[in-house]
């Protein structure tokens, strides 16, 4: 063999050897796929039939054998690692530093990887879980901008967010279930015993919380959950409206000729209906009653109402006071479980009447109305039922005028119809110059026991009887107080 051949085959192994380093797979490069073009091995395509063309790997010292050479999962965009190390044979699969990502966290456990059995086959990733995202409903919270769109397992202060004080108000020593506050539970100590999810809010300085139960509802079968904001109690909604300008408690005045229309019925039906004679008030800043309200959630309710002076469009100023009693009543809100049934929400107000002059001659009445299906008259009915029974008190020779029907009407002064735990409530009061009536009998002690006949008022100059219920099976009369004359 001639030196020149000897020198050429160097070259072309030394090239050969060069390639190789430079490919980084050895002297020999092997391209699978093209197995899938062998007769004998047919419909060979690992990423569609990995069965079919089932390899395994060895390498030659100490890696020994290595298995099936798996393929990554489809989504895996919960989790990390360097790929510069990446081993993804089954017996020898290497993920370094291997973690939660982004939007995710570890659950209850380890991050797991679970191999492949056949070549091509996707490895499993089990062990990160989405945290708990931001909550839709954030009624309530001033700030709620300021809020994280995504929370880590546990209990998290968020600052800058607070309870906004017309709906929502700051908790002190409650407990907070799955589902929201637990009232009647005093101490820390209980509210885990009562369950051991429960959370225990002091309140005070402390900021409110954002609880991201990820973990536990895991069991549940729906593990990703939005985080419970805690902190806030709800409460009565604000009389006054809390000064967003928003009267939450008074059907505001209508269109000419509507009746008891809402020009705001964000709130729905059931809000307070208030005519001063013929004219409809309730508009922002006019209201019978004035209240201090304390505290408005439902353990320790306190609010505190006085009666108020409301100026007409016409500018007349019409006072009201309590005939009766030194201070209008207040009863907290029935239910405060469900923040969109507004008028469950609403506290109920009670007792002031227009004050009555030396002059005047008035009697103030209060009808509640239990039956469900029969509600109280909106403000022309009730005055088309008291004008009817008083109608009908005449006789063939003596009967009511037009006149007389259109004048005790205008008697009927004050109407006001409100809800309040399940039931339609009515305060009127019947007004007329001291000189043109006069109410024969005061103490309506029969209007009581026997609504159906009970209750004579006498108008001058026709001496006639009234009966005070709008119809016999109507309403029931509580509390009824009467003038018998005259205030200064």
């Amino acid at each position: 063999m001639s030196i020149e051949y000897q020198n050429l085959v160097c070259i072309i192994l030394i090239c050969l050897l060069l390639y190789g380093f430079y490919r980084r797979e050895g002297f020999l490069t092997i391209d699978l796929t093209q197995f899938s073009n062998v007769t004998s091995i047919p419909d060979c395509d690992p990423s569609q039939n990995p069965e079919s063309c089932d390899f395994t790997y060895s390498d030659a010292g100490q890696n020994g054998p290595r298995g099936h050479l798996c393929s990554l999962p489809s989504d895996y965009s919960a989790y990390t690692w360097d790929s510069s190390g990446e081993s993804l044979y089954s017996e020898d699969i290497t993920l370094p530093n291997l973690s939660c990502q982004g939007d995710f966290e570890t659950g209850a456990g380890a991050i797991s990887v679970t191999k492949c059995s056949a070549h091509g086959q996707e490895i499993t990733l089990d062990g990160c879980i989405e945290k708990c995202s931001e909550p839709t409903d954030q009624h309530g919270i001033s700030g709620a901008s300021s809020l994280p769109t995504k929370l880590s397992h546990g209990v998290t202060d968020i600052p800058n967010i607070q309870c906004d004080g017309i709906s929502m108000y700051p908790a002190t020593n409650s407990c907070y279930g799955i589902n929201g506050i637990i009232h009647g539970i005093g101490s820390a100590q209980a509210c885990r015993q009562n369950n051991s999810d429960n959370e225990w809010y002091v309140g005070g300085s402390q900021p409110l919380k954002g609880r991201c139960r990820n973990r536990e509802d895991t069991a549940l079968g729906n593990p990703v959950q939005s985080y419970q904001i805690i902190g806030c109690e709800e409460g009565c909604l604000k009389r006054d409206g809390g000064g967003d300008g928003v009267q939450r408690y008074i059907t505001f005045p209508g269109p000419t000729g509507s009746s008891e229309s809402h020009g705001d019925n964000t709130y729905g039906s059931h809000r307070e209906v208030i005519y001063i004679d013929d004219e409809q008030i309730g508009s922002p800043g006019v209201d019978p009653y004035s209240v201090s309200e304390s505290h408005l959630t439902p353990i320790g309710f306190s609010v505190t109402p006085t009666c108020n002076n409301i100026t007409l469009g016409d500018g007349n100023v019409v006072s009201f006071d309590t005939p009766f009693s030194a201070l209008p009543d207040s009863m907290p809100c029935q239910s405060t479980t469900d923040i969109s049934d507004h008028e469950s929400r609403r506290y109920a107000v009670s007792g002031c009447y227009p004050t009555c002059l030396a002059e005047e001659r008035c009697i103030n009445m209060k009808f509640t109305y239990s039956d469900p299906t029969r509600p109280a008259p909106n403000h022309d009915d009730f005055k088309t039922n008291l004008s009817n029974i008083y109608s009908s008190e005449g006789d063939t020779d003596n009967p009511i005028s037009a006149t007389d029907i259109s004048e005790f009407e205008s008697y009927i002064h004050y109407y006001r119809k409100y809800r309040h735990d399940g039931e339609d409530h009515i305060e009127a009061q019947f007004k007329c110059p001291g000189n043109e009536c006069e109410f024969i009998r005061g103490d309506i002690e029969d209007l009581i026991d026997s609504p159906i006949e009970g209750g004579n008022t006498f108008i001058e100059p026709t001496v006639v009887n009234v009966q005070i219920p709008p119809r016999s099976n109507d309403p029931v009369v509580i509390t009824p107080s009467v003038s018998g004359q005259g205030r200064g």
